[in-house]
């Protein structure tokens, strides 16, 4: 079951011409809006062609390739304790700071993005498509969920859980996997806090 950003998210299907104009490339705000928007439809299951998925990748400079992603499904935990008596503000400096904090890991590791879904959500998509032996596959998302979760409790103090997905061949298809991860997610209950499952 998709939660309702992902089910809300039709208009999310992003077409963007394959040579735009200089003035046609969007600031640095509207870039991640758009790549926001650009996820959350693929998550939702919208698909497109492969030339197209592959333009929209190049022109919102979303660092995955279009085969061999796995997504990761991260939550924060104790998210309604942590803002019950948070402004707006301090809200969106939570959201802001876990994705900055997250793409500059994912910047300096791999290829890989992060975009929030809602309240405590947030999904990775970390390209594998130039890893084939499963054991680098998972020695790397090892390392760069260990340095997640590091990371956001040194500078945040926050707890996170994760969930990764199986590996989607095809980033047209990465709904699937997704949602599986979503779902094992739930199983944090009987793991306990900050456990990667």
């Amino acid at each position: 079951e998709l939660s309702p950003a992902l089910l809300s998210s039709s208009i999310m299907n992003v077409e963007l011409p394959d040579r735009p104009e200089h003035d046609d490339i969007p600031d640095a705000g509207n870039l991640i809006s758009l790549q926001h928007r650009f996820i959350l439809g693929l998550l939702a299951g919208n698909s497109m062609s492969d030339e197209n998925l592959t333009a929209n990748l190049k022109m919102l400079s979303i660092p995955v390739g279009t085969k061999n992603i796995i997504p990761i499904v991260m939550s924060i935990d104790n998210y309604m304790d942590k803002i019950q008596s948070a402004d707006l503000k301090r809200k969106n400096t939570i959201e802001f700071s876990t994705i900055q904090i997250c793409n500059d890991i994912l910047h300096s590791c791999c290829s890989g993005i992060i975009t929030h879904i809602e309240k405590e959500l947030y999904c990775i998509l970390i390209s594998m498509q130039n890893i084939s032996s499963i054991a680098d596959r998972e020695n790397l998302l090892h390392s760069i969920t260990l340095q997640l979760s590091s990371n956001l409790k040194r500078y945040m103090n926050l707890s996170v859980s994760m969930s990764i997905g199986p590996l989607s061949s095809n980033l047209s298809d990465i709904a699937d996997s997704f949602s599986i991860a979503e779902r094992s997610l739930s199983q944090k209950f009987f793991e306990g806090n900050n456990s990667i499952i």
